[in-house]
């Protein structure tokens, strides 16, 4: 069973509002600020982040899918593509709707991705924890992620 404890608090204490971002592997890269969303349904890729990831629009699945936005406006989804989104050492691969959507965030993860991963998220405590090789993985949160990632892949700056 995966818990999160009170001694877990992050040092800015629990009155915060931060949302739970993390750090993820992608195609050889780590991309920061990776929002990890209970409540949304779609692994997205703003076509941004897409972008600096390196594949071409022209590898893109044809999608008839719309979203509604966190604006309440509909938004057309570009297309979908599988990537191995990595977390420690899981990398699971999921499929991706890329939209072109102005976002603070460089990846949407919730559920399915969370799923996939068997994952537990809490952003009170700005961690995930999930079971991997017997023994159960912390990521931390970006924003109390003091240490950095710990990884020989090149940050993706976009």
């Amino acid at each position: 069973m995966l818990s999160f404890f009170e001694e877990e608090i992050p040092k800015i204490g629990p009155n915060h509002n931060h949302a739970l971002n993390i750090s993820v592997e992608v195609m050889g890269k780590v991309v920061p600020l990776s929002l990890i969303d209970n409540g949304s349904a779609l692994n997205v890729c703003p076509l941004r982040t897409f972008r600096c990831l390196g594949p071409k629009e022209s590898d893109l699945a044809p999608t008839s899918t719309a979203v509604r936005a966190y604006d309440n406006t509909r938004r057309e989804v570009m297309g979908s593509i599988k990537l191995m989104i990595g977390a420690g050492p899981i990398n699971p691969v999921v499929e991706v709707q890329v939209i072109d959507i102005p976002t603070c965030f460089n990846l949407l993860l919730p559920r399915p991705w969370l799923y996939s991963i068997k994952g537990v998220s809490s952003s009170l405590h700005q961690k995930l924890k999930f079971f991997a090789d017997g023994r159960v993985i912390t990521i931390l949160g970006d924003d109390d992620n003091t240490e950095g990632t710990s990884t020989n892949s090149p940050i993706l700056e976009i």
